[in-house]
């Protein structure tokens, strides 16, 4: 109730004439009146309602966020996120502010921007641009008056690339560079049949399936890829680059990549001596659900460093599981339908995909500039029980009035996972040194979370670590209702014939039931069970109010409904405090109560033993001060972005004489900072 975040949106700023999709108040041409040019929503054309147009056009068009505003509650705004956008025929992200008050009434503010390339080449038309035959933008507009082209176009890289994120400026001053290139590819899954792996060049003199062979060559596919990375100081010097290749060897031309689906422009429907041939300029797509897997995914990747003169520091190879042999030996491929009534596979064929284990990192070999291996991290991976449910499919293929065919399928959805099941972790030591190597072995639960984590040590041991969940225990099903289930409530290391169990005990509040820690115990090698941390008295939010840790008992005292954190008292219970005259630390908590100065009257009535510390906080609910059992006191200021600017405390010479020390101070350099200097 106390802290809330507000949202403005703003609708796109065209005047719109809703008769035509091709006219705006603006040049170029309008995304939100795109749907004109198949749906009429011309309002004219409604009499009953000459407001229908406008209706269906508000429901269509698109918002975009223009600030976000976070208010503490305290009557002040926190934080103020603000958006600004480019018009560039598509609303575009221009600069992100973030800015905000402080305590001192002062503002801070800070910006990130970010710049597109020749985002001025979008097409004016947006309904009909020509794209190449993985769907991106050639250049140009197809008319629908144009005679269909049903071959294979090539990609365009110019093109591809429009409006793509060129680089982002920081508030430092610093900036962040792409650079893209177009995919590649040597191999494909083959274009009939997903379970067998192909060498082949799409070119423009296709034959009549689509496909002519070669053997291990590269050739280009739609979609980007990163090519480049460069970190630029606020000067513009370049600070390090870095460069990656998806070669199969780092310096070879065969590329790593393998294309996932072969376009293809026209099928033909055989039923016997009948048959049928369909063409699409979009092409035809094998359809599953649940795939992820790219246009083209790279089982080898290069990266490469550079210094700021262009010198390289080495690389890292990582490798990637995909369709082929992976580095265990281990294909990736996916399956075809389980059932169709349809004969042989064809383009157009639904499949089960195992899209899951692809794309999985099974390897860093770490590489000085002079190509000597330092160090390499294998990763294995392994399927949980391979469950699956079944879908079908249906097609209808209408030949003529009187042939009329159905076509179905059936199909295994998968649902199980790809989880880590080792990894070896080798440091090559020079000249002729013993390599060190560590390696972690896991299993997992029914709920996929780590039950034992074993680990060999550089010295030959072995470290193993157990653990138990809310889904391995009956008494705390109640937890598993409530969707809690990555908590551990057991956790068991055995190392060197000695072994350390740790319990960890759950609890709820009674009128709220919410969740909390009771208590925390530990064992050695299976001796009595002994206590490190119990609540004794917790509120309805859940925070401990009474504690016990490592012999030590605590009050606590939470302010503003249960989130601040007022007061801590050691030595000392809630039945003391009441017997002081003191507030009950429950109904302190459960009400909407921030006064910690109550306290420093009652401070001369504690015993003692009593070590009272007091938290003060400003209207942003950032920390102020800690006044410690001595009396010490250390304050803490905050900038409008809420970052630590200085921690201090004050000399007292006499009553009213008192002296500012500065502690720590931390100071953060900004690109307008750095030219107010100048």
């Amino acid at each position: 109730p106390y802290a809330s975040s507000k949202y403005g949106y703003e609708p796109d700023d065209y005047n719109h004439n809703l008769s035509s999709p091709y006219t705006s108040s603006k040049d170029g041409y309008d995304p939100d009146n795109q749907y004109d040019a198949f749906i009429n929503i011309n309002s004219g054309a409604y009499e009953n309602d000459e407001t229908i147009g406008q209706k269906i056009k508000n429901r269509l068009s698109s918002y975009y966020v223009k600030g976000i505003t976070i208010d503490t509650g305290f009557g002040e705004d926190s934080v103020q996120i603000k958006f600004s956008y480019l018009d560039r025929k598509r609303k575009m992200l221009d600069k992100v502010t973030i800015s905000g008050k402080a305590f001192d009434d002062s503002y801070t503010s800070k910006s990130y921007s970010f710049d597109y390339i020749e985002p001025e080449m979008f097409p004016d038309n947006f309904v009909f641009p020509e794209t190449d035959s993985w769907g991106y933008y050639l250049g140009g507009k197809i008319s629908l008056s144009k005679v269909p082209d049903f071959n294979f176009k090539a990609p365009s890289l110019l093109y591809t690339k429009v409006g793509v994120l060129k680089s982002i400026t920081y508030p430092t001053g610093g900036k962040t560079v792409f650079d893209y290139e177009l995919n590649d590819y040597s191999q494909s899954i083959d274009l009939y049949d997903r379970t067998i792996l192909s060498d082949f060049n799409i070119d423009n003199n296709l034959n009549s399936d689509g496909i002519t062979s070669s053997k291990h060559k590269t050739y280009p596919a739609g979609g980007l890829r990163i090519k480049q990375i460069q970190s630029l100081h606020f000067d513009g010097k370049v600070l390090n680059t870095k460069k990656y290749y998806y070669t199969t060897t780092k310096d070879g031309n065969t590329s790593s990549g393998i294309l996932s689906v072969v376009p293809c422009n026209h099928i033909t429907y055989r039923f016997g001596s009948a048959f049928m041939q369909v063409e699409s300029m979009g092409g035809f797509w094998p359809s599953t659900l649940g795939n992820n897997t790219p246009v083209v995914g790279y089982s080898t990747v290069f990266e490469e460093t550079f210094d700021n003169d262009n010198n390289s520091l080495g690389y890292i190879k990582k490798c990637f599981s995909n369709y082929d042999n992976d580095i265990y030996g281990e294909r990736h491929l996916d399956e075809n339908c389980l059932y169709t009534n349809f004969g042989d596979n064809g383009t157009n064929y639904h499949y089960t995909n195992r899209s899951v284990e692809r794309g999985k990192l099974l390897s860093e070999s770490f590489y000085d500039n002079f190509d000597n291996l330092q160090r390499k991290i294998n990763y294995r991976y392994k399927t949980t029980v391979q469950n699956y449910f079944l879908i079908s499919n249906q097609d209808i293929v209408d030949i003529n009035d009187k042939d009329i065919h159905v076509l179905g399928w059936l199909n295994k959805i998968y649902t199980y996972d790809y989880l880590m099941q080792s990894e070896t972790d080798t440091t090559y030591i020079r000249p002729l040194e013993a390599n060190l190597t560590t390696r972690k072995e896991y299993t997992y639960n029914s709920s996929n979370l780590p039950s034992t984590i074993s680990e060999l040590c550089s010295d030959g041991s072995i470290m193993k670590t157990s653990y138990l969940y809310p889904t391995d225990k009956t008494e705390y099903s109640w937890m598993v209702d409530k969707h809690n289930i990555s908590s551990a409530i057991e956790k068991s290391t055995s190392y060197r014939g000695k072994t350390k169990t740790e319990k960890y005990d759950y609890s709820k509040t009674e009128d709220t039931n919410v969740p909390y820690l009771k208590k925390v115990s530990t064992s050695y090698n299976g001796l009595d069970f002994k206590t490190d941390y119990e609540t004794v008295l917790v509120d309805k939010y859940g925070n401990p109010i009474e504690i016990v840790a490592n012999g030590l008992k605590s009050l606590l005292y939470w302010g503003i409904n249960g989130q601040l954190l007022n007061v801590r008292i050691d030595n000392f219970s809630n039945e003391q405090a009441i017997s002081l005259g003191m507030m009950n630390a429950l109904e302190y908590s459960n009400d909407d109560m921030y006064c910690p100065e109550v306290f420093y009257e009652k401070f001369f009535k504690l015993p003692a033993s009593a070590h009272m510390y007091v938290y003060y906080y400003e209207r942003r609910r950032l920390l102020e001060s800690i006044t410690e059992p001595t009396g010490f006191t250390t304050y803490f200021k905050f900038d409008g972005l809420n970052r630590l600017r200085e921690v201090y405390h004050y000399d007292y010479e006499k009553p009213d004489i008192f002296t500012k020390r500065f502690m720590h101070l931390y100071d953060y350099h900004y690109i307008d900072q750095h030219q107010e200097n100048e």
